[in-house]
């Protein structure tokens, strides 16, 4: 599937960039693109909007773009949860100066602050760590010292050695605040969302720090990073309950939208039986013939008797050849566990495995079947072509051998020997008008017709 494209634009200059994918850690969140020459961008986010866009030669060590990617969640640029980023086909860059102005009008400061980490080392950091000093003293100046504090926590974890930090490190105001938070108090913690979303980051494994993540995206309305926690938890703690949940939302219950879903949980290990039939049912729906023959023996999964009709009507319509290391572990598969079907998905591998190989070589690829029992009916019926295929007396029974497994211009070749061999039999010359009617040559199946009319009349 073709990736999606945006336009870039700074100043008169755009760019057409292909989407690649996606990262998201906590409000954190990180498109990553190129252009024809395979240059990477990066549209970066915070929460639902749109920041600025940036450019690098890979991705730069010690920033949030990397730590995103190494330690957030990451999503194919057709996941659901990307399109839901993407409010836009085009994107525009501004200098950062007008970018750090609007911020301040926009968030609360402190979260001015931790944005403006996001551009590290896109700016530098003597840069960015004087504008959240600037914003330190902004809010000191006002008299907001909880939010001071929460500018210096930012600061700390991003230029550990600032001087600011020791300087106000003997302040009382802050100290009071620093006890606090070690006791977790938690009328002070509810009014600092930033570190609370980053405390309980830290271990998202357990039931309780899930639920309080969650609870916290609730009532900030973040409806994306709500998404986002419920596809990371339940596909790391292979969580059923929450699957079914999440399957019956708008955002992924729809065509459009549920077969990049579903095969995104199969890439990070889902592995329920539920999800199994959800997605192997959107696979048949979609026509997708090789995912479904590796994806079926890949999880032991027993066809119904509705699926195996479906994907076998899918199957006599697939014009693409498939090779034969995808056939082999499917039919393996469905003569174990779905063994009333399997002939005819067998008879389906032969056909198309005889556009492209003789039978000796078919013969030998099915020598390989654990299951294949010994009496089955095309395993027969490919021996007897190997044994006719050196045998110029019997060229039409392998013609109509070849006619029954869907290879008409094989077995024209063998009709054509046998009206040279038999000149009195209209038997072939029956089957060759038969054969060219219906491979479309007008032209031969007029005069073998004519020819048969004939041979019949002197009879």
């Amino acid at each position: 599937m073709k990736l999606p494209t945006v336009t870039l634009k700074d100043h008169k200059k755009t760019t057409e960039v292909t989407l690649h994918q996606l990262a998201v850690y906590q409000a954190f969140r990180v498109l990553e693109a190129y252009d024809h020459n395979q240059k990477p961008y990066f549209l970066i986010f915070h929460k639902d909007r749109y920041l600025n866009y940036v450019t690098a030669s890979r991705r730069p060590d010690h920033s949030f773009v990397q730590k995103a990617f190494q330690s957030g969640t990451t999503f194919s640029s057709l996941h659901p949860i990307t399109k839901m980023i993407l409010t836009s086909t085009s994107y525009k860059k501004q200098s950062f100066n007008d970018l750090f102005q609007k911020l301040q009008h926009k968030y609360p400061l402190d979260e001015t602050a931790l944005i403006a980490t996001y551009f590290y080392p896109f700016i530098k950091k003597e840069k960015l760590s004087h504008f959240i000093q600037k914003l330190f003293y902004q809010e000191r100046r006002d008299g907001k010292w909880l939010s001071c504090f929460r500018i210096l926590q930012i600061l700390r974890k991003f230029d550990p050695s600032h001087p600011l930090l020791s300087s106000s490190s003997q302040d009382l105001q802050f100290s009071r605040y620093e006890e606090r938070y070690k006791k977790g108090d938690p009328e002070l913690l509810s009014k600092d969302p930033i570190y609370s979303e980053n405390q309980l980051h830290t271990a998202t494994d357990s039931s309780p720090d899930y639920d309080a993540l969650l609870e916290l995206y609730q009532k900030q309305n973040r409806l994306f990073d709500m998404y986002v926690l419920q596809i990371a938890y339940t596909t790391s703690t292979q969580n059923e309950e929450i699957y079914c949940k999440l399957i019956e939302t708008p955002m992924f219950n729809n065509s459009e939208n549920k077969l990049e879903f579903l095969k995104d949980f199969d890439e990070r290990g889902f592995q329920h039986p539920r999800f199994q039939q959800d997605y192997l049912n959107q696979l048949i729906k979609h026509e997708s013939v090789p995912e479904i023959l590796s994806f079926i023996p890949a999880h032991s999964i027993s066809l119904s008797p509705e699926q195996a009709d479906l994907l076998l009507f899918i199957l006599e319509r697939t014009t693409s050849l498939l090779h034969t290391e995808k056939w082999q572990p499917f039919l393996e598969e469905v003569y174990s566990s779905t063994p009333s079907k399997a002939e005819e998905f067998l008879h389906l591998a032969v056909c198309q495995l005889l556009s492209s190989h003789d039978p000796d070589f078919v013969v030998k690829w099915m020598k390989g079947f654990k299951n294949l029992p010994p009496t089955s009916p095309t395993r027969k019926k490919l021996e007897q072509m190997q044994r006719l295929a050196e045998d110029p007396n019997h060229q039409r029974e392998l013609g109509l051998l070849y006619y029954e497994y869907k290879q008409p211009e094989k077995a024209i070749e063998c009709m054509s020997w046998e009206v040279e061999l038999y000149v009195d039999d209209p038997k072939p010359v029956q089957w060759l008008a038969k054969l060219y009617q219906e491979t479309g040559r007008k032209e031969e199946h007029d005069a073998y017709q004519k020819l048969y009319v004939e041979m019949m009349k002197r009879a």
